[in-house]
């Protein structure tokens, strides 16, 4: 339930700072170019919240980058 609470949340901030983007182009130049700017902030927030995680879990690299831990039925115990 927290992970999609989470996730609804990045969704939701991502939409507000496009909106900002467009609006503060729209105010500062034309209208053309807060459409231009506010649609290169989607893609570079959608590549960096959603493309590049995707992309490090199919690598199945974790934050360390050595690659996915065992699964815990891996593990041999002493006995």
């Amino acid at each position: 339930m927290a992970h999609r609470l989470a996730q609804i949340g990045m969704v939701l901030l991502a939409v507000a700072v496009v909106a900002m983007v467009l609006l503060i182009f729209d105010v500062v130049s034309a209208f053309t170019a807060a459409v231009v700017a506010a649609g290169a902030a989607t893609v570079l927030l959608a590549g960096l919240w959603v493309a590049l995680p995707l992309a490090i879990r199919e690598r199945g690299e974790d934050d360390s980058g050595r690659g996915r831990p065992r699964p815990l039925s891996a593990v041999r115990r002493p006995r």
